[in-house]
């Protein structure tokens, strides 16, 4: 054949793959969501109901009073508090690492967060000041603090630490380069800092709070008709929550797995969640099976650190709970109670020698003495240690033997890149298996380091979710999540996925998010500026990153609204305050526009 004709017979063949691409890009048939209902467990408690009321803690205490007492001992009570109430002093202190002096002052009554470049010729220069919507955390150990940045709850990069009456970074934040005041408050978060919230717009951290602390309901589920049962009945009832009163769940009287399943809501952690179709955590209801709500994974590593939410999988690794079957959280901690320092060993010893004796102890008494003059059991075998989080540390929840010599980290490809459910999930369907697992996956590869691994999770997720999909889990949250994996894989079908998400309204606003800043992204790179500026637009609504602004500022650039372009760089540049590239954008801006004056404002607060 001529060199001509093979040349054509290249570009005929060239064109041919190209129409079938595009033919299977367009003409294929799209994907559909089809919303499924989560399978449930069934419950004798007339409260784990969707349909029952909260009341609040303050109605409750109204026959409840000696109980609330007890319960305002314990940290729970003062999980999370509106700022103006009194708590940590005002400081100032420096942070050398990212360059940047952060100053804590009550002004008329509320704290301000503030920040400042490390720089003496530039000491003045206000990066960020925000005032201080809440307090979380008891104080026991640290205080940290959720900031109101315009309607949104963002997280200080500053903690107030117990341990040694001092500020610091927040845990995460002591590194050269960190969030500042642009970390979100998650839902996550305020489910386990706060009592009751609401969300607001359907957004991913704006909310309004409807009781600041973990209150009576947390533990007990919603009390509408526990309050209208007795009020209806009047007189002495010295047996309220008696065995017979199934209006309000008593944890005492739950099912081990149950009683623990309390618990688990806030101290279960693992490294990462996946929520049934149509649920999140905020529908659980005490009584009921926590993983009809919420499925925690977590990458298998026996011998993993010690960390502040760890606990429960540290107890779940101890013999004594595994040849136990009454033992649980509430064996050693009173929800309405907390022992005073000078009784505290005495009660934790006196809850050890109920299964063991004095004398199964192998150590000798001098020697006990002398490690700890109380006598404590958890002095050796639940030691004291450093967690993942500066300046605080935490008894260890795996009770054994303990020495000093810590495990070696995990090698690359270990087992550390395979995830499992903490809880049994046998009962759910596989295809309601295979979806739970793909999502944990598509998120575990958002959250590794990028390389090799995240990609590998990410392939994971994928395969899984496809094989959910076929299976006929055809929700929103799995369509997002087809979308996800398949933009971070390079694979043509991420618009359609997310295309689909978007059509259920009730969608979960992360999910919701992701599949909006896909198509923002898509239309951006194709050009069409007009529609990536709508799906950035509906970002910056419901929530607050610096990206979601910058990426609108550059597609109204790009449509030459240059005036409103400058301004919504302005607005990322101050969210992003540890991103100086946005700052450096925004004044080479402004000097090719002759705006000398206000680009020397802005060049400094650039680091």
């Amino acid at each position: 054949m001529p060199p001509s004709l093979v040349r054509v017979a290249g570009v005929v063949a060239a064109i041919a793959v190209v129409a079938a691409g595009l033919w299977w890009l367009w003409l294929r048939p799209r994907p559909v969501v089809e919303p499924a209902a989560p399978e449930t467990a069934a419950s004798p408690y007339l409260n784990t109901r969707p349909g029952v009321a909260y009341v609040g803690s303050a109605v409750c205490v109204g026959c409840h009073d000696k109980d609330h007492a007890s319960y305002l001992k314990t940290g729970m009570s003062r999980s999370a508090a509106p700022a103006a109430a009194p708590g940590a002093p005002d400081g100032t202190f420096e942070h050398a690492a990212s360059g940047r002096r952060f100053e804590v002052r009550r002004v008329d009554g509320t704290p301000r967060h503030r920040e400042f470049l490390l720089d003496p010729a530039r000491a003045d220069a206000v990066l960020t000041d925000l005032p201080v919507a809440f307090a979380l955390g008891s104080g026991r150990h640290a205080q940290t603090f959720a900031c109101d940045a315009d309607g949104f709850l963002a997280e200080s990069p500053v903690t107030w630490y117990a341990s040694r009456q001092g500020w610091g970074m927040s845990p995460g934040y002591d590194k050269p380069v960190h969030r500042g005041f642009e970390r979100p408050i998650g839902p996550l978060c305020v489910y386990c800092h706060m009592g009751r919230v609401e969300r607001l717009d359907r957004s991913t951290h704006k909310y309004r709070v409807v009781e600041a602390a973990i209150g009576c309901e947390r533990c007990h589920g919603p009390g509408e008709l526990h309050v209208s049962h007795w009020q209806d009945t009047p007189g002495e009832h010295p047996a309220r929550d008696g065995p017979g009163d199934l209006t309000v769940v008593n944890p005492r009287r739950l099912p081990r797995a149950l009683a623990e399943a309390v618990c688990q809501q806030c101290h279960l952690a693992g490294d990462t969640f996946v929520s049934p179709p149509g649920r999140t955590i905020a529908d659980y209801r005490p009584g009921l099976p926590l993983e009809d709500f919420h499925v925690v994974f977590s990458l298998v590593d026996p011998d993993r650190g010690m960390t502040v939410t760890g606990h429960v999988e540290q107890m779940h690794q101890s013999k004594c709970y595994q040849r136990s079957g009454t033992l649980t959280c509430a064996t050693c901690h009173n929800p309405h109670g907390f022992p005073d320092a000078a009784g505290r060993a005495a009660h934790f010893r006196g809850v050890c020698l109920t299964c063991h004796t004095e004398a199964a102890c192998k150590s000798p008494p001098a020697a006990r003495r002398a490690a700890d003059p109380e006598n404590g059991c958890v002095h050796c075998h639940m030691p004291t240690g450093r967690t993942d989080i500066p300046h605080v540390a935490f008894s260890h929840h795996r009770v054994g033997i303990h020495t000093d010599a810590a495990p070696p980290p995990p090698p690359r490809g270990s087992a550390r890149e395979v995830l499992e459910p903490f809880h049994d999930l046998s009962r759910f369907g596989e295809s309601a298996r295979k979806r739970a697992l793909g999502i944990a996956y598509t998120k575990g590869g958002a959250h590794t380091e990028i390389g090799p691994a995240a990609r590998d999770l990410t392939r994971r997720g994928r395969d899984l979710l496809a094989e959910a999909w076929d299976a006929g889990a055809r929700d929103s949250e799995v369509a997002a999540s087809l979308a996800v994996t398949g933009f971070r894989l390079g694979l043509p079908d991420a618009r359609a996925y997310a295309e689909a998400a978007l059509k259920d309204a009730a969608l979960d606003p992360e999910p919701r998010t992701d599949a909006l800043f896909l198509l923002g992204d898509d239309a951006y790179r194709r050009g069409d500026y007009a529609a990536a500026a709508d799906h950035f637009r509906e970002l910056t609504r419901i929530r607050r990153t610096s990206a979601d602004w910058s990426y609108l500022a550059r597609c109204e650039l790009a449509r030459g609204r240059r005036d409103e372009a400058l301004r919504l760089f302005e607005t990322a540049a101050s969210i992003g305050s540890m991103n100086p590239r946005l700052r450096s954008e925004l004044v080479d801006l402004l000097e090719r526009g002759g705006d000398r004056d206000r680009a020397a404002r802005h060049r400094r607060l650039v680091p």
